[in-house]
């Protein structure tokens, strides 16, 4: 909570993407430079899910054993970061095995070197050889822009949040849409995405913001608090 506290994620936002995870879609946290808080927001947003079946990516080591013994439909993959820097890190063949992956239904939860949400796409079209109707299974971009005095970092500050257009991936790209987190829609809301509107966004919505006003920021604290939340959705009264 300390990232909605500290205004580098607004809480609408933050349940659009505690949505989206929590209904099996991919999403990726963007930035240019080292230490624009990626890998922590990213966390963070995790945190907030109930107990899924998660598989760490390793990189450009990973095997895909994994594809013999996971479901797609209830299994999430966790790359560290897109990146060719490290071999921790996913890219090349073992990105595109990962897409493809996505594309057969696995969800994708990652990090990646971008300052934009079109870079981001063309950076994985261009660079990994992923096409575009894989491309077109992100569900989100949250990209992340950084303040700087000096070499020191002053301000982090998601910029935008994006998906591509459902059913719209030509061969060479997959259109972006953008999150207005005033409204609470996107520029081309269709039917496909009422169930990430209304009522449920306005209730995590609601949540996040009175989690802040009470200054509950500790993850120990925040996993109880989220664990009641889903009590009193399931049975109407807290435990």
């Amino acid at each position: 909570m300390q990232i909605i506290a500290s205004g580098t994620l607004d809480a609408r936002t933050a349940a659009l993407a505690w949505l989206c995870l929590e209904q099996h879609r991919s999403v990726l946290v963007a930035a240019l430079p080292q230490g624009a808080g990626k890998t922590t927001l990213l966390g963070a947003l995790l945190d907030l899910l109930a107990s899924t079946h998660r598989v760490h990516l390793a990189g450009t080591a990973e095997t895909f054993a994994f594809l013999g013994d996971t479901t797609p439909d209830d299994t999430l993959l966790l790359a560290n970061e897109l990146s060719s820097h490290l071999p921790i890190y996913l890219w090349g063949t073992q990105a595109r095995r990962a897409f493809d992956a996505v594309a057969s239904g696995y969800a994708i939860a990652g990090t990646l070197h971008a300052d934009s949400a079109d870079d981001a796409m063309t950076l994985l079209r261009d660079e990994c050889g992923i096409p575009a109707s894989h491309l077109a299974r992100i569900d989100l971009i949250i990209v992340i822009h950084i303040t700087t005095e000096g070499e020191h970092i002053i301000e982090r500050r998601v910029s935008g949040a994006y998906r591509t257009l459902p059913g719209t991936a030509g061969p060479n790209t997959a259109p972006l849409v953008e999150w207005d987190p005033v409204t609470g829609g996107w520029q081309h809301d269709t039917a496909a995405e009422a169930a990430l509107a209304g009522t449920a966004l306005d209730t995590r919505a609601a949540f996040l913001t009175d989690l802040v006003r009470r200054g509950i920021r500790g993850n120990a604290a925040v996993h109880t608090a989220v664990r009641d939340l889903r009590a009193v959705q399931k049975n109407g009264v807290r435990p």
